[in-house]
């Protein structure tokens, strides 16, 4: 038999009145936290269900010109964007030169595709009988823009694996304008005649400048979601005086996110593809720099960084912008994106291979195989992620350390997996390889532990730092060689 306890002085009575509403409270604190617990990892995996399952290899894209060296586009990227300019191709209506003269593609196309390397003409700048204003840059005529897409993919066939259908058409620097209903109902017919041509090929949704889902929402509705892809172009812009800012720092994940959700919601289960992203690393003698600027050694580390980044968070492939420098001289390389290539510009010929493009190559050659498992530790400092190779015991963590917006010299001790240690380095496309019991010094150059296990990782309880005034180190270079 159960008896009801009753409250024997007025103490307990008014303490059993507290208990109740602390109880209720205890109750709804910890439901709030559920939820917001919940919505986080929904939203990660959300945004990893699409992409995060692509080996590194077939994640890393570039974008490339008609005559960018293939051998070497190859050595760094699964992919290319090739800006395929329409107005060389289709002077005259119905009369297609792809095959000829300086720009030819079906070589270019051809020897890429050998080498394993998967092509993307990213079609932009109309003919002048077929634009608006009879300018590159006006408005193309959508039939005739549709047509030229169709016999594009049926020209070449299996040569080419996706199809991007414009370049930033939210852009808001240009004279003119494309309205978002007018380009989704051009996309709509550019997706027809694409399918027509091959089933098989996946139209890639022009890339938005930054992730305008106010524009998508119109050029949606216009499409009636006539696209295989949502695409974005991502910089981490800063100002003039210090430049580009890092990744972390970039919102580069938030942005990713605003997608992601934009994605859910209007275009459920379509992969989300980065297309240009990257940094400028030409500074003028007297300090002028670009806002994407940052030295070549950080470029390098904030392009590894930024790839491993996207992965984690299901974005399935990221172009860096851009293989070649497109600027030559220093009058015109202190112009935005005009020095970010992987590469210098030597009279529009490939020139001088920049530590980004090493440190691409290691990740390819060490990494390529590799797929994204999970997050070990996501900042604010340490940063650690765990990949594997799908049938096998191969697994590799990707770790490194940072404080602040930019490079500084930053770096910290941290228990990880012991295994056999690459860190990328300029001049080598392997990295420099050694072996480590787990004891590591993390800097802002990402290194990569190959091991089988994967053990739990906790980092130490302070982090060293030094300033790179104290040794003379420049930005982005790191002090553990």
């Amino acid at each position: 038999m159960m008896f009801e306890r009753t409250p024997s002085s007025r103490k307990e009575q008014v303490q059993s009145s507290m208990k109740k509403p602390l109880i209720l409270l205890t109750i709804l604190l910890a439901l709030l936290f559920a939820t917001v617990r919940q919505a986080h990892e929904s939203r990660s995996h959300r945004a990893t269900a699409a992409g995060a399952r692509v080996p590194l290899r077939d994640m890393i894209g570039v974008n490339a010109v008609v005559n960018n060296n293939p051998s070497d586009v190859a050595r760094v990227a699964g992919w290319i964007r090739d800006y395929h300019k329409w107005y060389w191709y289709e002077a005259t209506p119905g009369v297609y030169t792809w095959g000829t003269g300086s720009q030819g593609l079906d070589r270019f196309y051809g020897t890429l595709s050998s080498l394993g390397v998967k092509v993307m003409p990213d079609v932009e700048l109309a003919p002048d009988w077929a634009s608006s204003d009879g300018q590159p840059t006006g408005i193309p005529d959508a039939a005739a823009h549709a047509r030229y897409l169709g016999r594009l993919v049926d020209h070449f066939g299996d040569t080419i694996a996706a199809v991007e259908n414009y370049n930033e058409p939210s852009q808001t620097w240009e004279s003119t304008r494309f309205p978002a209903s007018v380009f989704g109902a051009m996309t709509a017919g550019d997706y027809d005649a694409v399918k027509a041509a091959n089933p098989g090929i996946p139209l890639v949704l022009a890339g938005m400048a930054g992730p305008d889902t106010s524009y998508l929402d119109a050029a949606n509705r216009a499409s009636a979601g006539k696209f295989d892809v949502v695409n974005f172009h991502w910089y981490a812009e800063g100002d003039s005086t210090d430049g580009g800012k890092n990744p972390e720092s970039g919102e580069l994940i938030s942005s990713i996110d605003q997608m992601a959700e934009w994605r859910d919601v209007n275009a459920p289960g379509k992969p989300i593809w980065i297309t240009e992203f990257g940094w400028d690393t030409f500074m003028q003698p007297d300090g002028r720099k670009s806002r994407v600027f940052a030295p070549e050694a950080s470029a390098a580390n904030y392009l590894l960084r930024a790839i491993f980044m996207m992965q984690a968070r299901g974005v399935e492939k990221g172009f860096v912008f851009t293989y070649r420098d497109p600027a030559v001289g220093s009058a015109d390389l202190q112009g935005m994106y005009s020095s970010a290539g992987l590469v210098t510009n030597n009279a529009e010929m490939d020139g001088r291979k920049k530590p980004g493009w090493y440190y691409l190559a290691t990740v390819k050659n060490v990494l390529g195989d590799y797929i994204f498992d999970r997050i070990v530790a996501d900042g604010p400092n340490v940063y650690h992620y765990e990949y594997f190779v799908p049938g096998t015991e191969k697994r590799a963590a990707v770790l490194w350390a940072r404080e602040g917006q930019r490079d500084s010299g930053y770096h910290l001790s941290y228990r990880g997996p012991a295994g056999t240690l690459v860190k990328p380095l300029d001049g080598l496309t392997t990295g420099m390889v050694s072996t480590t019991d787990g004891n590591l010094t993390l800097t802002e150059r990402p290194l990569f532990v190959l091991h089988i296990a994967t053990p739990t990782a906790v980092p130490a309880r302070s982090a060293t730092v030094t300033p790179r005034s104290a040794r003379g180190v420049p930005a982005g270079d790191d002090f553990h060689q």
